[in-house]
């Protein structure tokens, strides 16, 4: 490529300066290009870093672009981030690259943040990680080891930290959890809390939805609900909304997710129909005749009210759908057919406009985006802060006096709407205030939206989407998918989720992990019990059969490894080391001609393999064993075994004290091993699979895609 532009004068030997105004990536791609007819490339950062965001983007396109420009192969790409530590807990490396970039910030945008705190759910399964040579899929809260009581993992309870200026989100951390309680929940804050204590960062408050576990965490955290009986009058000022942490200088406030509260209060008034207020009664029925009198009509009154608006049960993940509803547009439509058009079935609505009309505007506050809006969406900032607040302050007095059959709802079980609305209200104006009014670094202006938990529930939407038609992926996946995460700082996503992406995406400055190799390290030898008594009962004519079937495919990818053309022969089957007949009645069978018979040597040595995995994995049990390093100590006893018994590979007795000169290895022993442990992988594998539940997720998928729904 180098050469033909200069063929072309398209970039002469003297244009140098033309070449110095190109970007840095592509600068760096023509020195690559430049050097690859030399062997060995060694990549520039700028090439690793363009060529795995380039794959994250699309695999399709990174192999196209390859087959035209010199770029590392996806292997090498894989090879680059396994260097980085990205498993379950408080992920400190990360956190510790945060303080390194904030400390060469001058516009003061890292070290005041929130942190966001949800559940995803994954799928529950048992699979065989190679990298780490175990099962998992268990429960981790990333203390150590998992025992083998621990229960499989059903969701993945992820932090994010967001800064309240710059645009930037990271998550810090991740644990798999089941059932996660307040228990769990505040140990696990209370470690972030503290780590990013440690790097000078403030954290101004926790985001959460109204789930029960959060709840019982801020409780534990010193912020407790106040223990009224249904006659008492509350006040906001009773609703605490903050607590003191020993590691922030600041007070950490409690914020729950705003748009999950528009939703309960969604719920809350299509399950009571009617409530009340100071200003009368608030009814539900007006929003149903709208919805009526629009679809009879076959137009809508400026609104996007829908059907689904109004049974939203099928839907009631979707934020849309409760905010369209409890907008100043409904209420619009609402006045216009009360008082211009004067039907009937509107009479009495005025009170229910005046709610929806405040709970749009008391939205719109807590939910601005744009430095660049006006009226209730503009963002706060030191000139509409007083007017803003003394709008929220009116809001939350009239919130708490809602009644239900003559009793506070805030007494009630539905209460979580109002105390949520409430607390978050409150711990935001107290948030903002202090940016915009202290001394040191004080802010500008304030986007709100920086409290919403839609910043995570994209991050999840970004993860769902990260395996294709599979949006439902295993503890592997989902630690792989956070590793890559990580390594790209990039974390833009779509509009198919539960909200939709308002603002721009902002990347912190640089990579968050380094593009390199992993590093040999040292690791402690781990004693392994090779006297162990080997069950070598004989197996039942259909098992052994289908062992010789199993050997055939093992042959199959072992033989592509190899370079030797003896231990190649010595695999299949031949003259000196003839398949039993009664072993190859399977193989017959299914034969099209393109199986494989593999040697009487393979078979006994896969058949030892499978004895000695009998003894570390019980089939019949529903969970697999959580032993380290399974797999190396399985192929060490067999290995072992091998040596006492006859010897093996008849046709490889001139051929035993070969080895190979460039790595130094035996080509007898290292035939072996390569069968074992293939063996292993296959059953181990299989073992995985075979303990994991049947889930209804694909069912249920296939049935709605049948009746085109």
């Amino acid at each position: 490529m180098w050469e033909k532009i200069k063929e072309k004068n398209l970039v002469s030997e003297d244009d140098e300066d033309f070449i110095s105004q190109l970007n840095p990536t592509v600068r760096a791609l023509l020195n690559t290009q430049k050097k690859s007819k030399n062997s060995g490339i060694r990549y520039e950062n700028d090439v690793k870093q363009f060529a795995v965001t380039l794959h994250f983007h699309s695999p399709k396109a990174y192999r196209f672009l390859r087959s035209h420009l010199s770029l590392p192969h996806e292997s090498t790409l894989t090879s680059w981030m396994r260097n980085s530590n990205c498993d379950p807990g408080v992920c400190t490396d990360i956190i510790s690259r945060l303080a390194k970039v904030r400390a060469n910030d001058c516009s003061n945008s890292l070290t005041d943040i929130v942190i966001q705190l949800d559940e995803m759910s994954i799928r529950k399964d048992t699979p065989f990680d190679a990298s780490s040579h175990r099962f998992l899929g268990h429960v981790d809260y990333g203390l150590g080891d998992v025992g083998d009581s621990a229960p499989l993992a059903t969701n993945a309870l992820v932090c994010l930290a967001v800064g309240i200026s710059g645009g930037w989100k990271i998550p810090v951390g991740y644990i798999f959890t089941n059932k996660v309680d307040g228990d769990i929940m505040f140990n696990y804050v209370s470690r972030i809390l503290d780590s990013l204590a440690s790097q000078k960062f403030r954290v101004h408050g926790i985001i959460t939805d109204g789930y029960s576990a959060n709840v019982n965490m801020f409780r534990k955290f010193g912020v407790k609900e106040p223990k009224t009986n249904s006659s008492t009058i509350l006040t906001p000022d009773d609703i605490n909304y903050s607590f003191d942490y020993p590691a922030q200088e600041n007070k950490v406030h409690v914020i729950y997710d705003v748009v999950h509260m528009m939703k309960l209060l969604r719920n809350m008034l299509a399950s009571y129909e009617t409530i009340e207020w100071l200003n009368g009664q608030i009814c539900w029925k007006y929003i149903v005749e709208l919805d009526r009198l629009q679809r009879d009509e076959g137009i809508r009154a400026g609104n996007k009210l829908l059907k689904n608006h109004i049974e939203f049960e099928k839907h009631k993940m979707k934020v849309k759908l409760a905010t369209q509803v409890l907008s100043s547009s409904v209420a619009k439509a609402i006045d216009f057919c009360r008082d211009d058009l004067q039907l009937p079935q509107f009479a009495g609505s005025e009170s229910t406009t005046e709610f929806l009309r405040m709970v749009d505007g008391m939205f719109d506050i807590l939910n601005s985006k744009n430095p660049k809006q006006k009226y209730f969406k503009s963002p706060l900032n030191i000139h509409n802060f007083e007017s803003k607040q003394s709008f929220l302050l009116s809001v939350m007095k009239r919130l708490v006096t809602i009644k239900y059959k003559n009793k506070y709802i805030i007494h009630g079980q539905r209460k979580r709407a109002i105390v949520g609305l409430v607390c978050s209200i409150k711990s935001i104006l107290d948030i903002s205030k202090h940016l915009l009014s202290r001394l040191d670094s004080p802010f500008s202006y304030v986007i709100t939206y920086r409290f919403s938990q839609d910043l995570l529930e994209l991050l999840f939407n970004k993860v769902r989407g990260k395996l294709g038609r599979n949006n439902n992926p295993n503890t592997i996946e989902f630690r792989n998918i956070m590793k890559v995460l990580w390594h790209q700082n990039l974390l833009k996503s779509n509009s198919t989720g539960n909200c939709i992406v308002r603002t721009t995406d902002v990347n912190l400055p640089g990579v968050l992990f380094p593009l390199e190799r992993k590093k040999k390290t040292f690791i402690p030898t781990v004693l392994v019990d090779c006297s162990l008594p080997i069950d070598c009962m004989e197996r039942s004519k259909f098992y052994r059969n289908c062992m010789a079937y199993i050997a055939g495919n093992v042959v199959r990818n072992v033989r592509e490894k190899l370079a030797c053309s003896l231990c190649f022969d010595a695999l299949h089957e031949n003259d000196e080391d003839i398949l039993q007949a009664d072993l190859k009645l399977l193989i017959e069978r299914k034969n099209n001609g393109g199986l494989i018979f593999p040697s009487q040597s393979v078979f006994k040595i896969i058949e030892l393999t499978d004895s000695v995995i009998r003894k570390f994995v019980n089939r019949s049990s529903n969970l697999p064993p959580s032993t380290k390093y399974l797999d190396l100590k399985i192929a060490t006893i067999v290995m072992k075994n091998l040596l006492q018994q006859e010897h093996v590979f008849p046709t490889l007795k001139n051929h035993i004290n070969d080895f190979d000169p460039f790595n130094g290895g035996s080509h007898f022993c290292d035939l072996i091993k390569k069968v074992v442990r293939h063996y292993i992988k296959i059953q181990l594998y299989d073992i995985g699979k075979g303990c994991q539940n049947i889930s209804e997720r694909h069912q249920r998928s296939k049935l709605i895609l049948f009746r085109n729904e």
